[in-house]
């Protein structure tokens, strides 16, 4: 269910979402706010072969890692902690929360409705 039905009251409804792209995995972040929309997608990284072929045999991203049983997800066990998936989310939800804090996005949107 979307966060906009779950709280339609809030000011800003936010979403995170993993995936997986050809060699790939990273995040979609995206955050709306009124009539505003804003997304940004994470840095990504390539996935070793025995998980993609586990992933092209129908299993998803999440389940292969729970296996490995790593707290900060592909990003921080294929970089030894160096990154985490919050510090990688985090660039991207503050690339996203751009689109509706910065005052161009604001006036290009003026400018497309008009």
């Amino acid at each position: 269910m979307a966060s906009r039905q779950v709280r339609p009251e809030a000011d800003l409804w936010v979403g995170i979402d993993a995936g997986v792209e050809d060699e790939m995995t990273f995040a979609w972040i995206t955050i709306e706010h009124k009539q505003i929309r804003g997304e940004s997608r994470s840095a990504s990284i390539m996935l070793p072969e025995q998980i993609l072929f586990s992933i092209q045999q129908g299993r998803k991203l999440g389940d292969v890692m729970a296996n490995i049983k790593h707290n900060e997800g592909a990003i921080g066990f294929f970089t030894n902690g160096l990154l985490s998936r919050t510090s990688v989310d985090q660039q991207a939800l503050i690339l996203a929360l751009a689109h509706i804090q910065h005052e161009i996005y604001k006036e290009l949107k003026v400018l497309h409705d008009s």
